[in-house]
């Protein structure tokens, strides 16, 4: 009887921790910017219901690449930071943590990775090139 109790106390126990959401915690005002309530619900649906992952997504100028739109991810066990040099690369970085968790059988136990933008310009610079004021080597 006893260890028919603890087997239905272990399912019901599995099955609370399977339909437990990831806690993702924004140290910024997410409604100042909707570019961090999209990248929370793309990391929630990437992460899915199951994970365990406490994520915590900021802006820290120290951290961070010291480039506009600079990002870097620290995953250590089950605490993630998303380290965004401005709201931008908060954005990239959890955008590339969930590119990450989809690609993956989930997320490693470390990481330490670090992004930011090789010119200060996105998109095509054909007008700028014409103009003459576009100075970066073509890639």
């Amino acid at each position: 009887m006893t260890d028919t109790r603890h087997l239905i106390c272990a399912a019901c126990l599995s099955v609370s921790m399977a339909l437990a959401a990831p806690e993702i915690r924004v140290d910024a005002r997410s409604d100042a910017d909707p570019r961090l309530g999209y990248a929370v619900e793309k990391l929630a649906a990437a992460l899915g219901a199951g994970s365990h992952a406490q994520v915590r997504i900021a802006i820290d100028q120290r951290s961070a690449p010291p480039v506009a739109e600079g990002y870097r991810l620290i995953v250590n066990g089950r605490r993630i930071s998303v380290l965004g040099r401005d709201v931008a690369g908060a954005l990239y970085g959890a955008l590339e943590l969930a590119r990450r968790a989809k690609a993956g059988a989930g997320l490693p136990a470390k990481l330490d990775v670090s992004d930011k933008p090789g010119s200060s310009l996105r998109g095509t610079f054909i007008l700028l090139m014409k103009l003459g004021t576009y100075d970066y080597a073509i890639t």
